[in-house]
């Protein structure tokens, strides 16, 4: 038989001149509108140490998000580094030195928030370059079905090949939506957490004044304070 390769629909109409349906190799190449390093950034060797610290900086020109079967952490991959060295700001610095930025992973709470905005940002953007929306392409197609209209090849190659893309597109969408709750929730318990603490130090500090009243010995109330917020 005759084998072309794991090859996604665009180098597949390029190369053989057809594409398939529900092709799993297919792949969503996303070009970023502005660069992500630049002269100006205070910021650039950071962030240029961080992409290469994670193995991303071949990314910098644009990333190809993969079919979800093939790939179910894409985003952590590809996309999610990226966004995560753009957002950087000196307040992700004090955290460490150069060196630890790990952008691989979750950096903060508020730079995962702010890479998650930023991915789904240009993934929005990359998405309305597109002349039709996937629900059109759906329709178009549906409704050919119905009236049993032929379309031309040509205009059925450019369909299965944007609506492939597109796909994967909205997928990255929808794991973002959720990966944004998901964080949501957890900045919530995170803030409530720091609430009951901020609450339970007035309490410590109220026994730490009732302490000093009554004995001057400093270890005594450091001990003190020590043993009433244990408890």
């Amino acid at each position: 038989f005759i084998s072309y390769g794991n090859l996604p629909n665009d180098k597949l109409l390029h190369l053989y001149g057809f594409t398939l349906s529900n092709n799993p190799h297919n792949r969503a190449h996303l070009a970023f509108s502005k660069p992500l390093l630049c002269d100006s950034d205070p910021l650039q060797r950071v962030k240029a140490a961080a992409l290469a610290k994670a193995g991303a900086d071949s990314y910098l020109r644009g990333v190809d998000l993969p079919h979800p079967s093939q790939r179910v952490d894409a985003l952590e991959g590809t996309l999610l580094p990226l966004a995560r060295a753009a957002t950087l700001t000196p307040e992700d610095l004090s955290q460490g030195t150069v060196g630890e930025i790990d952008v691989a992973h979750e950096v903060s709470k508020l730079n995962e928030q702010a890479a998650l905005r930023w991915a789904r940002d240009a993934i929005e953007t990359h998405l309305s370059r597109y002349p039709t929306t996937l629900d059109a392409d759906h329709d178009l197609i549906r409704q050919a079905g119905e009236e049993n209209i032929t379309l031309p090849p040509r205009i059925v190659s450019a369909l299965m090949v944007r609506v492939g893309e597109k796909e994967i597109l909205e997928h990255a969408l929808g794991s973002l939506a959720n990966m944004e709750t998901r964080l949501s929730r957890a900045v919530m318990q995170y803030w409530a957490c720091a609430r009951t603490r901020l609450e339970n130090s007035g309490d410590i500090i109220k026994h730490v004044q009732n302490v000093l009243r009554d004995s001057p010995n400093l270890a005594e109330v450091v001990s003190s304070a020590l043993l009433f917020s244990a408890r």
